[in-house]
């Protein structure tokens, strides 16, 4: 058991997936904050006929937003 922040009790288990939680929404705001995550729900957004259109398929598009430069 420990002392939560407001004096109350709480188990390891509790304590732990608090824990957890915090730390997935981290690395949560991490991702969703990056600009090839914008790019890449556009893509999502962006049917397989609008890309053909372009004289793109999805695998190209997905190649060049994961590309390193350098």
């Amino acid at each position: 058991m420990a002392l939560h922040i407001d004096n109350t009790l709480i188990s390891n288990r509790e304590m732990f997936a608090e824990l957890f939680h915090k730390i997935g929404d981290a690395l949560r705001g991490l991702v969703t904050g990056s600009p090839r995550y914008a790019a890449v729900e556009t893509l999502n957004r962006t049917s397989d006929a609008e890309l053909a259109a372009k004289g793109l398929t999805r695998a190209q598009v997905a190649e060049h937003l994961f590309r390193h430069d350098g």
